[in-house]
């Protein structure tokens, strides 16, 4: 929903970006809050993202003589989580059950929310996972478990990635971005 007065445009009660209405000025800044809609999203990439397709018109003063035609474009917004969960199958030590999440995107926004949270599953009841183990360990006993790796601040510009080249060791090692080569990086 977009505010003709205030400026603002809103996705579910969260603020997603204002659009000056005297100057045309586009500034976008999805609210915090706005992960519970990411969350609700069904999805195989590690990452959620929203894509929204405005249009946006522009009017101008006319003389009375002159009936000019209002101008008018779309607008493409991609607004992407912060977080990102990986799908991977490790042992763990302790399992702690979490009964009052009856869906994937509760126990999510629940694990999002601890900070003591890594990882989840959600199979007909949720469950946070902790105190990885090696499975050759007796007192280990979640063993090649299907889980939801919690990945916080992940990005473009912020992430690292580890890349592994059996033939050619010399690729091999930790990529991670510095800084923009745009103009004004």
């Amino acid at each position: 929903i977009y505010d003709t007065l205030t400026g603002e445009a809103k996705l579910d009660g969260h603020s997603v970006f204002t659009l000056e209405v005297a100057t045309g000025k586009l500034r976008v800044h999805p609210a915090k809050s706005l992960t519970s809609v990411l969350d609700e999203i069904t999805t195989t990439s590690a990452r959620r993202m929203l894509k929204l397709t405005c249009a946006v018109y522009g009017h101008y003063e006319w003389s009375a003589e002159d009936e000019g035609t209002p101008i008018s474009t779309k607008v493409e917004i991609e607004l992407r989580d912060d977080t990102c969960w990986t799908k991977t199958q490790l042992d763990f030590l302790n399992v702690q059950e979490k009964a009052d999440y009856k869906s994937d995107a509760d126990c999510r926004k629940a694990c999002r929310a601890d900070f003591g949270c890594t990882h989840y599953k959600f199979d007909s009841k949720c469950e946070f996972f902790s105190a990885r183990c090696d499975p050759s360990n007796s007192v280990c006993q979640n063993k090649n478990v299907e889980v939801n790796e919690k990945i916080p601040n992940c990005g473009e510009r912020s992430t690292c990635i580890r890349l592994t080249e059996n033939e050619h060791k010399f690729l091999a090692g930790d990529y991670c971005p510095v800084g923009d080569n745009g103009p004004l990086g």
